[in-house]
């Protein structure tokens, strides 16, 4: 069972709380979509790292187009347009 499906799990005053850590620079989305993805990896090696974390930020721009396909495939495009802006938003953020 993965923490994202945990999380999802609690009570909703800690839910609520949960709403809180997530923001237009990490949205809630991206840990939704790309949840099994980001459970894969050391994030703490990553943050001490910096060619590890430019190589984890590329791998998660190319997971977001990933997941930009799918939901192409699934003629859903208003997660298109999300994911599309996310993208852009972390690159000129982080770029």
């Amino acid at each position: 069972m993965t923490q994202w499906f945990q999380l999802q799990q609690l009570e909703s005053k800690y839910l609520e709380q949960v709403g809180q850590l997530y923001d237009d620079n990490f949205p809630m989305e991206i840990r939704q979509y790309l949840s099994q993805w980001i459970e894969s990896h050391d994030w703490e090696l990553a943050a001490t790292n910096v060619s590890l974390a430019t190589v984890r930020f590329h791998n998660l721009l190319a997971q977001l187009d990933d997941q930009y396909s799918r939901f192409a495939l699934e003629s859903n495009f208003l997660m298109q347009h999300n994911i599309r802006k996310i993208k852009r938003n972390l690159q000129r953020e982080h770029v």
